[in-house]
């Protein structure tokens, strides 16, 4: 699964635009899903690496990182790509040669950070230049603290996609970053127009540009009484396109495992997957190649898409479908669909996530027995 990445005259004039940004300062690109912010955020790496600036490429997933990295590398950016955690890791022991203070085990005192920059400024005359993709996953903090190391940053973000525990918003994003320039892209040109008004009606506040999109199918919404019947349906969208991307999508790890079991020995191409809860074994590997069914949870879909995605088991999906929080989950995992979506669910009564969509949005297939 690999990002193509187009040439710089195939490039849009704010895309364009966000490239050219002057590297010091630190600056920020908007843009909803389908504008080309990985796209941009790639090329913008490329550009400062060739420059001979220390370039990093940031974000919060393994999962678009590992997307990422094969197009960075095409570009003659290799290994400049990872996550912001480890990256923050190995930077707080290259300059204070022991791991960052944390609240737990898994959280980061960012303030406890923040003090010790402040006092003792990492030892070094060389500036960092860091691009940061999705960069609204990140805690607001961590860029008051990159801010104080320094750091020339250019943030890629958009307020619609923040789907983590301990997100930002871009007001933060620029008062935190010391932002002093922004562009926006304003186009989607992944989508279909069906896909991308189904999105619209999840968030209206978050609508783009679509005059570039085509007609498609309306995004399909399939009731399956078992889980066995779902599996073989989505195999059998594989075998019918076995040249296609398909992004298989749900919400909590064990229906991914379970699923991974089930779709198994049904498909073309071998099924790919991966859990973060995982150190080995077939759902340990964020590098996703060729086409097939990729299997992720909703927490590692944010930067991807795919020809095809399916979200199955949406009666697990948590929370009241009215709220801020579970529209934009939703509004995250539909746009990941290049030409074709299903909603799926099994069991007995409609998920209250799927009778919040207005019918006239879905072609609505007849419940199996």
């Amino acid at each position: 699964m690999i990002i193509q990445v187009p040439g710089l005259p195939e490039l849009s004039a704010g895309q364009r635009k966000a490239i050219s940004l002057p590297f010091e300062g630190s600056s920020l690109v908007t843009g909803g899903p389908g504008t080309g912010k990985t796209i941009t955020a790639i090329r913008r790496t490329a550009a400062l690496h060739r420059s001979g600036r220390p370039t990093t490429m940031l974000m919060y997933s393994r999962v678009l990182s590992a997307y990422t990295h094969a197009a960075a590398a095409r570009l003659g950016a290799a290994n400049i790509v990872t996550t912001y955690h480890k990256w923050f890791h190995e930077f707080w022991r290259a300059c204070y040669h022991k791991n960052p203070p944390t609240v737990d085990r898994w959280q980061i005192d960012w303030m406890a950070c923040l003090a010790q920059v402040l006092e003792h400024p990492p030892a070094t005359q060389e500036p960092r230049y860091v691009v940061i993709d999705e960069g609204q996953d990140l805690p607001s903090e961590f860029y008051l603290v990159l801010r104080a190391a320094p750091t020339h940053l250019t943030v890629f973000a958009d307020d619609n996609q923040r789907i983590t525990t301990n997100q930002s918003t871009i007001q933060e994003i620029i008062n935190r970053a010391g932002i002093t320039s922004v562009v926006a892209l304003p186009t989607n040109n992944r989508n279909t127009r069906p896909i991308a008004e189904l999105a619209m009606h999840l968030r209206p506040a978050a609508a783009t540009d679509t005059s570039a999109l085509t007609d498609g199918p309306s995004p399909r919404l399939v009731h399956h009484g078992q889980r066995t019947d779902a599996a073989e349906y989505i195999a059998r969208h594989e075998r019918d396109h076995p040249d296609e991307t398909i992004g298989v999508i749900l919400h909590l790890s064990h229906d991914l495992k379970r699923f991974h079991r089930l779709l198994g020995g049904r498909t073309v191409n071998p099924v790919q997957g991966y859990l973060s809860i995982h150190r080995n074994g077939p759902l340990a590997d964020p590098s996703f190649s060729g086409p097939g069914i990729k299997l992720i949870t909703a927490k590692s879909a944010k930067g991807l898409e795919f020809d095809s995605v399916f979200l199955p088991e949406l009666q697990s999906v948590p929370g009241d479908p009215t709220t801020d929080d579970t529209r934009m989950q939703m509004y995250v995992l539909v746009t990941r669909a290049r030409r074709d979506l299903t909603l799926m669910y099994t069991g007995t009564g409609e998920p209250a996530v799927v009778s919040a969509i207005p019918r006239h949005l879905l072609n609505i297939s007849s419940p199996t027995r």
